[in-house]
């Protein structure tokens, strides 16, 4: 993933080649613009909630130019401080320097697509529009710092006004291949009624790219949110997992240090200094790649219900972040080498956290961030698990979160290792769906984690990942027999090489969700990859996750059952009940290399006993709702009809201890109801009237039929038992 090549273009880094190729721009924009005291030419190109300002730039590089706005005209000796002040930008703004620096040759912008590419003589400043109405432009020279004021319609102002009004600003493409395309998206550090802010920063451009490895169709195809690493660029990052795919592959790229925003953003002052006083930090970039989201999703064949982000590095640490913070807009996420809490910075937890102290402050100072908490919790991925995606000042648990994977290093002494095994930890007591590896690797170089002994298998459960809907159900397993121990994140102590539930392969295809049934097939992995279990069978606890259909009642618990793929026999049932957060995990499931299926009933009641001693005799069952004044019939059937008459005993605690060939399931010292059934039938309904008292709700019983008959083995047959509770 590191070093897969692109076909086009070549991607030199070096800031040398920036430098040649900026000095090769000079001569163009000083032969074209000719020497003069202001700006000239100025125009406005109107674009989709946008306008587009060009002007002739004067020969001097080191000319910085204002830009002006007002609902009237600009004369000769206006004052410029009743005007609105847009910007101030320095010269060359119509070179697109990041991808004339990655691609080894000067690319000029385009504005409006299909048209040829801005002048090198040429200024530009893109405002976003605010609100509809006529407006007149200027645009003034500063040299040395003094600003030329000179004023002169028609050449460095607009003679006439241009009507403006505010729409969903869009990428401009640039150019395009038979399975790319490459836009530039203008933002702005102000709000507008259909765009946030996105910078700190006037009209600043962001290159990005969608590439499509098939042709495009009008059918739905998923889409991969692809982030790159720090020192990354958004033309090499790598193909998605699933050909199919449509990639989205944003930029974050700043020309001046610490060069990006860590995918987040920064604050209103950079790149001035912070203190306590500065204002709080905001999600700029955060802002900007959800919306060129929605675009790509808008704009292209996109099946919402697929959209995946992954990354590598500071890329990763998005990925896993933004599918946390924005658990509604994606299916999955995966992550290489991430960063998890960018708060960790101490004992080898970042290498670089200067470069924090730049665009937020320092931890210290730990200032508020735009979205209601400390900046430093924001990019605590931990942190968000616990919130409300709503409202980040809100605890939440029991949203669900798209399942993720990453892949992680011990030895990692960039984004760190003591944050880790706490993360991993974090996350599973949450019961949130994830897959984590650990190996003894670095962050990159030799002996990354990344080409290290996870490499196929993070790439195998990647591929796996397309197979989860953003609305559709989820299976996390925690307490797995088979983790391995991270430790507490000293990198020398735990497993040097280990996972948290990658042996655990969950069948996407096999997702059931209705009213009254949720069901899933899951298996240990076979195989000689590091992925497989190590054991034929083994336990874990299953908490499902994402139900929109199935309906859960609190306090009312579900029944939970467990059949063995090879045969269809029921190996374990159980009711289960919510816990603390309101969430129902199945505890000690059985799971198998055979396979098996996991199932919720809507229902009150579930059988157990069944595998404590020798097989039943009499199936016992529950007909009807258990619930405060209600009439469930407990129906006993395999019964011999020349036999007595039954009986159904209930008690309120469960046993366990043999009994004439049988065993029974009650503890007898809390029986507490003995009904009886007319002889005669293969089966029969105790009807169990229950009191419409609100006191009843919660009570758990259990119930076993009981049958005098010389088939049993010492004249008794015997019943599975019942486990019921009341339900409102």
């Amino acid at each position: 993933r590191h070093a897969r090549p692109m076909a086009r273009p070549p991607l030199p880094k070096t800031l040398t080649r920036a430098a040649t190729l900026i000095a090769l721009w000079a001569p163009l924009a000083a032969g074209s613009g000719g020497p003069g005291p202001i700006p000239t030419g100025l125009t406005v190109i109107p674009g989709q909630g946008q306008s587009f300002l060009t002007w002739n730039e004067l020969p001097s590089q080191a000319t910085r130019y204002r830009v002006y706005r007002a609902g009237q005209p600009f004369l000769p000796g206006t004052d410029l401080s009743q005007a609105d002040l847009l910007g101030e930008v320095d010269s060359q703004t119509t070179l697109n320097l990041r991808l004339t620096t990655l691609a080894g040759q000067v690319f000029t912008y385009v504005i409006q697509e299909g048209s040829a590419p801005l002048s090198a003589a040429q200024g530009l400043f893109v405002y976003t529009i605010e609100q509809p109405g006529d407006a007149y432009y200027a645009v003034t020279a500063v040299a040395g710092g003094v600003e030329d004021t000179t004023l002169v319609p028609g050449v460095n102002t607009l003679a006439a006004p241009v009507t403006e009004s505010p729409a969903p600003p869009r990428p401009v493409l640039q150019f395009s291949g038979p399975d790319f395309a490459t836009y530039v998206h203008w933002v702005s550090e102000r709000s507008t009624p259909f765009a946030p802010a996105m910078a700190s920063q006037p009209g600043l451009a962001y290159n990005l790219r969608v590439s499509f490895g098939q042709a495009l169709g009008t059918q739905p195809r998923p889409l991969l949110l692809q982030l790159h690493e720090r020192g990354g660029n958004f033309l090499g990052v790598p193909a998605p997992s699933q050909p199919e795919a449509i990639m989205l592959a944003p930029d974050d790229w700043l020309r001046i240090p610490p060069f990006n925003t860590y995918w987040y953003g920064s604050n209103p002052d950079f790149p001035g200094a912070l203190g306590a006083s500065s204002p709080p930090n905001a999600d700029f970039t955060v802002r900007r790649v959800l919306y060129e989201l929605d675009w790509a999703a808008a704009t292209y064949p996109v099946d919402p219900d697929r959209i995946l982000v992954s990354g590598l590095s500071m890329g990763g640490a998005a990925a896993i972040s933004l599918a946390y913070r924005y658990p509604a807009r994606f299916a999955a996420a995966a992550a290489l080498v991430p960063k998890f809490d960018w708060g960790c910075q101490d004992n080898g937890c970042w290498s670089a956290a200067d470069t924090g102290d730049l665009l937020w402050g320092p931890l210290a100072l730990d200032l508020a961030c735009s979205e209601g908490v400390s900046t430093y919790d924001r990019l605590d991925a931990g942190f968000l698990a616990t919130r409300s995606p709503l409202d980040l000042t809100q605890a939440d648990a029991l949203t669900p979160r798209p399942p993720i994977l990453a892949l992680c290093g011990r030895q990692d002494t960039v984004v760190g290792w003591p944050e880790k095994p706490p993360f991993f930890k974090a996350v599973q007591a949450l019961r949130q769906p994830a897959v984590f590896l650990w190996d003894d690797g670095t962050h990159s170089g030799p002996g990354a984690s990344a080409e290290g002994p996870w490499k196929q298998a993070f790439a195998l459960l990647e591929s796996e990942l397309w197979g989860y809907r953003r609305q559709g159900p989820r299976a996390a397993f925690t307490r797995f027999d088979l983790d391995g121990d991270p430790g507490g994140g000293n990198p020398l102590v735990g497993d040097p090489i280990g996972a948290f539930n990658a042996a655990i392969q969950v069948d996407t295809k096999t997702f059931i969700d209705t009213p009254n049934l949720h069901r899933v097939q899951v298996r240990l992995r076979n195989g000689t990859g590091l992925e497989a279990a190590t054991q034929p069978q083994a336990r874990a606890d299953w908490t499902p996750r994402g139900l929109s259909q199935f309906q859960f009642n609190p306090p009312c618990a579900v029944r939970f059952e467990n059949y063995r793929l090879s045969d269809g026999q029921l190996i374990q049932s159980e009711l289960v009940k919510p816990d603390a957060q309101g969430l129902y995990t199945a505890t000690r499931v059985l799971l198998t290399q055979a396979g098996n299926r996991l199932v919720l009933r809507q229902t009150s009641s579930a059988p157990y006993g069944f595998d404590l001693g020798p097989p039943n005799q009499l199936g016992l069952e529950v007909s009807g709702a258990i619930k405060v004044g209600a009439t469930p019939n407990f129906v006993l059937s395999g019964l011999d009809p020349s036999a007595a008459s039954p009986l159904l005993v209930l008690s309120l605690a469960p046993s366990s201890w043999p009994l004439l060939g049988g065993v029974v399931l009650i503890d007898e010292s809390k029986i507490f109801l003995v009904l009886g059934a007319p002889a005669g039938s293969p089966s029969t309904a105790f009807p169990l009237p229950l009191p419409a008292a609100q006191g009843l709700v919660g009570r758990q019983f259990y119930a076993q039929g009981f049958a005098a008959s010389a088939l049993g083995p010492e004249g008794l047959l015997f019943s599975n038992g019942i486990e019921a509770q009341i339900c409102p």
